[in-house]
Parts: C-alpha cells; structure tokens; sequence
C-alpha cells in the first residue's frame, strides 16, 4: 500500500451485530442512498453477511474517514429507523490490502466471504506465506476479488474474498501447506459465508489508486504470469557516525521489536526484501544494507517520496545515525566486483535445493519458493503434465507410500537453461501406494531427471522414473528378463 499523507493510513472495520437482521441492513443501504454498488467517498470495500445476526467487515481508507462515516451518515439513520448501534466494533490497522489490477466491481452473484481469525499468528509469519505465493505466482489468484489482512491483538485477522466456492477451495490446496510451513495454525477453521452485499470503492478513486499503484501487492503494477521481472539485488555500506553508536543499538532494537510490523509493511510497499546486517570493525560499526526485488532503485525513490509516520521516523534516525539523507539520491552506488556463481552454478543451486528441501525431506510445501510462473511436472502416472497445484498430491503419495525414501545425487550438469541430475533412490515400501497396502519390500532405483529453470525457479520437472518401476520391485508386475547377450 502507499499513502499520500500520514493520516491516509487503511483500516478494517469488524462490526458484530446479533440483534440486526439482513432486512434491517437493507433498509439502513437505501436511507444512505447508495447508487451503483458504490461505496462512500473513502471506503474501499463493504462485506456484508448473515451468521449470528449480521457481521459486516469494511476497509476504509483511514480511521478519520470511518470515523466521521459513523458520526454523520450512519448514527443519525440508525436513529431515524430507531435501530440500536451494534453490540462490537473492532478497528484494526491493516498491514495488507492487495486487489487485482482493473476495476473493482460489486462482487458478483454466489461469491463468498472467508474470515481468519489466527490466534497467537504474528507478521513474520504472515509475510514468510505472502512471499511464498508471491513466488508461486500467486500474488492475484484466479478468482479472489481482495484480500486484507491486519494484525488483531491476540492474533491475526485475514478477509479474503472469492468469486465461487470453487475458486476458493482450489486455493485452498495451495494455501494451507504455506500456512502450515510457516508455523502458523491450520486447526483454527476460516468462516465462510455467502455474501449478502458489497459495495465497491468508488469509481474515481479506484482510477487515482490504480495510477499511484496502490494495494496492487509486492508486484505492483504487474498481475502475476505477465511479463514477469527477474529479481536483482543492491547493496551499499552505511557507516555510523561517531558517537551513534548507541541510537544506532536503539534503532535496530525498535527495528527488530516495537515497529517491525511497519517497517515489513512499508517494504511490502516497495516491493523489495531488505536484510541488513550491524558489523563491528576496528574503524567503527557499520550497518550493510542488501536489498532484493524487481527495482531497488526506484523502490529507494519512492521511499524518499512516502511521508507516513513510519517512513518520516525511519529517514530520520538513518540521516541522525548514518548522515544520509535518504530523501535525495546516494552519493555513490556500489559496483560488482566478483560474482562466485554463473547462472548455470546458481541453478545447480536450486535443483540441490529441491532435493534437500521437498525431495528428502519430504516437504511438498517447499516446492512453493523453488518453482516459477508456468510450473509444469511430467511424472509418468498421466499423459498431460502437473501444475504446481496438482502436483502436490502425487509427491505426498510417494512421500507416504515410502516414509524412508531418499535420493542421492551423484552428478548435476548445467547448460544454458537446463540442469541434469544422476541419481539413484532407495526406500521401503511401508505405506499405500495407488491402492496397494504395504510390501515391506526395499526399492533401489538409478535414473536421470532434467530441470529448466528461469529466473532462477523450476519451470519445467521431468523426473526421469515411472511408476512402473516401483510396481516392479514391489513385486506387483513381473520384472522385464533380462536379455541374453549374444557372444
């Protein structure tokens, strides 16, 4: 998200109203005079759905305009109709907004609403499941309408919502093994519930947020599987100034602590990963400065054009501890001096992961950061290959039919866009495998398995085995006779 004052800062508004009914909803839509599915001037989206009386969750763009909604329009038709306010109202400042790219309509008939409420889930966890989706190219999934998600005191609050049942169950699949990875809870059910009513931002401040950029997600501007950008990295030194030493320690603590959240926020905004580093040297500290994504550049401008609380306070204490203005341009940029990898040693990289992370650790939600737009899988057990969201299914069959599986690399080749893997597996048959119980017989398979990658994901799987080799040696097909030689 990005803001155009300190004040512009979105919120979710959480109304709790067991003794209203949905008949009373509509009559208090048509004393406001709603026209064209259009909400009021600085609301972004109004849900409305049935349950324990009405629940009604809004995202505005800023507490002011909420608040003076609820004093001049709202409270005095509720009086008028003689209905009481409702029973609870949370307000919490949302962390995230992402909405596809294009007009934001009315949501349309059988759409529905999906609530989390994730006790004890915080913002590092949260954004270890966007960036992984983000990977995945799932920024803008097919069919959800938005997603808001903000931080709720004991918790975290997620609304998505999707355009059908369907879409949001074949989302689902992909989503739940990130929220699981990410340690976060998966016992705690969403509520879904059909929706009565929406309301979409007005026309005219959709077109300005559409122009600024805003709550498009980390890749703004660019709907995930087009024209997709490579990420590129910069980095520069940062000196302390003499006698910052200590504001410096006092910086990073507020960093790591108090306004973590905002500072992932902002560079969710930005479109960029930032890891920096404290290092201590004979001449001083020194705080190293990485930073990842589509620009980095042009992300370090528009940080120097942002003025919200957080960003004031932030290119403050850099220009009082380091003496960079952060609002005008570096004084120098860094240049390369040796890079130890090519591309082909860097995709090698990627392939060894894949093994160490999903194959012989058995974690089909790895796969999720390692594959790119496009993903497909040509595992032999049908004759179109498997997208990444059908693929998981297949590796946990194979995962739970051989819990000890493991494969060993003897030798990974690189060229241009391909990597080559020698392999050989060993793994006992103790668990189910496409409808046949256990063999307790031991698998030894030798294979070659080929990969193309582009920048730097898995875009293509070719895993060099069939089925029909692992049938054999559980003893369930005959084993081909091996072939007498002629002398």
């Amino acid at each position: 998200m990005t803001t155009d004052s300190a004040n512009e800062m979105p919120v979710v508004s959480v109304l709790e109203w067991p003794d209203f009914s949905l008949d009373q909803y509509d009559e208090v839509i048509a004393a406001l005079g709603y026209r064209d599915d259009e909400s009021e001037p600085g609301g972004i989206y109004h849900t409305v759905a049935s349950g324990d009386g009405v629940y009604i969750v809004d995202v505005w763009k800023s507490p002011d305009v909420l608040a003076e909604f609820a004093e001049t329009r709202l409270g005095p038709v509720l009086a008028s109709l003689q209905i009481p306010p409702p029973a609870r109202q949370n307000v919490y400042p949302v962390h995230n907004l992402i909405i596809p790219p294009g007009a934001l309509d009315a949501a349309p008939a059988g759409a529905l609403r999906a609530l989390f409420f994730i006790p004890d889930a915080t913002a590092e966890q949260y954004e270890q499941i966007i960036r992984d989706l983000d990977a995945a190219g799932l920024t803008h999934p097919a069919g959800r309408i938005l997603h808001v998600a903000a931080p709720s005191g004991d918790g975290w609050f997620v609304m998505d919502l999707w355009e059908s049942q369907e879409a949001f169950e074949s989302f689902g699949q992909t989503l739940m093994p990130l929220i699981a990875k990410s340690g976060m809870r998966i016992d705690v059910p969403p509520v879904v519930t059909p929706l009565h009513n929406t309301l979409h931002q007005p026309a005219d401040e959709r077109s300005k947020d559409i122009a600024a950029g805003r709550y498009t997600g980390s890749r703004a501007g660019n709907p995930a599987g087009t024209n997709e950008k490579a990420m590129t990295h910069a980095a520069f030194a940062a000196p302390v100034l003499p006698g910052k030493e200590a504001q410096a320690d006092s910086f990073f603590a507020e960093l790591q602590g108090s306004r973590n959240a905002d500072f992932n926020a902002s560079r969710r905004r930005l479109g960029i990963r930032e890891i920096s580093y404290r290092q201590v040297t004979p001449q001083g500290m020194i705080v190293i400065v990485t930073i990842e994504g589509d620009d980095p550049a042009e992300a370090l401008s528009r940080l120097a054009r942002e003025n919200d609380d957080f960003t004031s306070w932030f290119v403050q204490q850099v220009k009082e501890i380091h003496g960079l203005d952060l609002t005008e341009p570096l004084p120098s940029t860094p240049t390369v001096i040796v890079d130890s990898g090519s591309e082909q040693e860097r995709n090698k990289h990627v392939v060894q992961r894949f093994f160490d992370e999903v194959i012989n650790r058995h974690d089909v939600s790895a796969l999720t950061s390692l594959a790119g737009p496009g993903y497909l899988n040509y595992i032999a057990v049908r004759p179109e290959p498997f997208t990444l969201d059908e693929v998981y299914a297949p590796l946990q069959m194979f995962f739970d039919a051989f819990p000890d599986m493991h494969h060993h690399l003897e030798e990974t080749v690189a060229e241009n866009d391909l990597v080559t893997t020698k392999w050989t597996i060993t793994a006992t048959h103790t668990g189910a495998f496409q409808g046949i119980p256990p063999t307790g017989r031991a698998v030894s398979l030798k294979g070659i398995s080929l990969y193309r990658l582009a920048d730097g994901k898995i875009i293509e799987d070719y895993p060099g085995f069939s089925p029909l080799d692992i049938l054999a040696q559980i003893g369930v097909i005959p084993l081909p006779e091996a072939q007498e030689q002629p002398v």
